[in-house]
Parts: C-alpha cells; sequence; structure tokens
C-alpha cells in the first residue's frame, strides 16, 4: 500500500505520519503540489519534480491547500480522485471548508450552535449590528493570527471580515480531535496571561481533559455536516452551554499529542489504512 501527504510544508505533524506509514512497511511520500506536471495524452501520466509519479492508495491532504497552493491544490486533488485515489479529506470538502462564512451557514442549517456571526459588504448594513466589542476575524484565517476584538468595528471594518459575538468562556476553550466520526482526543487550551484567544499557535497552553458526552457529540456532529473526516473542533463552553467556534481541517496536533500522551498519527494512519 502507498499512502502520500498533500501539503506545502513539512511540518511536525506532517513528518509524524509519514514516518508511522514509513514505519508499517509501506511506500509514502510528502508532495507539493506546486511541483506537479501533467501528460494528457490517451491516458493521463503526472510528474512529480523530474519523475513519474506513481499514484498512491490514499492521499491525505493536510494544510496550505486554500491559502497557499490554490487552483495547483484543487487541480492535483480533483484528477487524483477522478483516477480513483481516495482522497482524505474529499476534493469538495477542502476546496469549500475553508470558508468561514460557508462553515457557518452549514452549521446553521444543521442547528449547531455557534456564535452569531456577521459578513457584511455594504457599510450601511452595520448599523443594524448590536454587538458588543465582538470578534473580528478574516474569513480564510487560521491559528488566531489577524483575529481581535473591536469596539468600533463600524468604522474600522476590515474587508472580507467576519464580525463575530463574543462568547465569554474565560480565555479557554476545547480542541475535540476528531477521526472518522469518533472522538479519538481531547484537551483544554488556556490563553496565556493577557491574552483572550487560546490557540497554541498564540502561546496559549493545553492540558488533557475529558469532555462530556454532549460536548463530544456536537464536535462529530460539526465534523459530519463539514464532511470532514479527520477534524479539529474547537469548542466553548459558556454557562454550561457549548458553541462551536471553528472546524478545522487539517488541524495541528503536536501539543494536544504532547498533553494527552495519545498517539494521533498512529491513529491517523490506522483510519487511512481502513478506508483505502
Amino acid at each position: 500500500m502507498r499512502i502520500d501527504v498533500a501539503a506545502v510544508s513539512q511540518s511536525w505533524e506532517n513528518k509524524r505520519i509519514l514516518e508511522e506509514i514509513s514505519e508499517r512497511g509501506m511506500e509514502c511520500a510528502f508532495i507539493d503540489p506546486r511541483n506537479v506536471s501533467y501528460e494528457l495524452g490517451k491516458e493521463v501520466k503526472l510528474f512529480y519534480k523530474d519523475s513519474e509519479y506513481t499514484l498512491p492508495d490514499v492521499l491525505l491532504v493536510r494544510g496550505g491547500f486554500t491559502s497557499v497552493v490554490k487552483d495547483d491544490g484543487r487541480r492535483f486533488l480533483n484528477i487524483l480522485e477522478t483516477l480513483g485515489v481516495k482522497v482524505v479529506d474529499a476534493p469538495v470538502h477542502v476546496s469549500r471548508d475553508y470558508d468561514k462564512v460557508f462553515t457557518l451557514a452549514m452549521l446553521s442549517r444543521a442547528k449547531v450552535p455557534h456564535p452569531k456571526s456577521y459578513f457584511i459588504r455594504c457599510k450601511s448594513l452595520l448599523k443594524a449590528i448590536d454587538l458588543e466589542k465582538p470578534v473580528v476575524k478574516p474569513i480564510l484565517g487560521s491559528k488566531g493570527r489577524d483575529v481581535s476584538r473591536e469596539e468600533d468595528f463600524k468604522s474600522t471594518l476590515r474587508p472580507k471580515s467576519l464580525i463575530q459575538e463574543f462568547i465569554e468562556a474565560g480565555g479557554s476553550d476545547i480542541r475535540v480531535f476528531v477521526i472518522g466520526g469518533k472522538v479519538v482526543a481531547s484537551g483544554m487550551r488556556k490563553a496565556k496571561e493577557g491574552e483572550w484567544r487560546s490557540n497554541v499557535a498564540l502561546g496559549g497552553g493545553i492540558e488533557a481533559f475529558r469532555p462530556t458526552k454532549e460536548v463530544e457529540s456536537l464536535a462529530v456532529k460539526a465534523a459530519k455536516v463539514m464532511g470532514i473526516e479527520i477534524a479539529g473542533v474547537d469548542i466553548v463552553l459558556s454557562e454550561g452551554k457549548p458553541y462551536v467556534i471553528e472546524v478545522n481541517r487539517a488541524p495541528q496536533f503536536q501539543g494536544l499529542v504532547a498533553a494527552t500522551g495519545i498517539d494521533i498519527p498512529k491513529l491517523i494512519v490506522d483510519y487511512l489504512e481502513k478506508v483505502a
């Protein structure tokens, strides 16, 4: 069996997944779609850099596809799926799930609780928004970058920004890791002193946490609604009620592995072998 990992960087997570595949005696490769060429004649041939590319049984799609490689990434995934490769996550979900507006629309339709949110193109509509110092975030962002709370958001709103109700949760949230519709690990993330964002990438800490069945069910439902097979679902608790903040495709998990001792790369590869 061959399992390749497609991404734009050799992150700790991607290296660990490839190591796990290799340790099982399977073939594997790291693929950056920006280095893929195509010969299109009586049959389709792919080349990675200067060598003909052997199609894998499974392709795991990690980060950077929508923000960095864009058309190169979408083309590569669609062609591999057309040629019979099992792509995780499916190209249709990779291409659309990065958009926070679309994600929130899907969650709303499925009655998944989340912060009330607005995506405004016409500034005159801002007058009707009655939120006190809401969260303002880019619709295509990740890792908490460029996310802020803005009191004067109606006059300083940046283009392509999402305006979101701030839910007070004491600077903490729950990261629930879902693989194939099952919760395999979870942790409580806490913001560093003087910060309200709990992202580990911004210096937040994470510790092992056992969520309630309600929180686990909500995370599984959110991942299913978005069609994401391997997801990191972020949930906050406010007055005992859970709200989904983000549904992350290709989530990072180095901090979660360190906090819980759970071998997430092993569980990912177990799943990839199962769906091959």
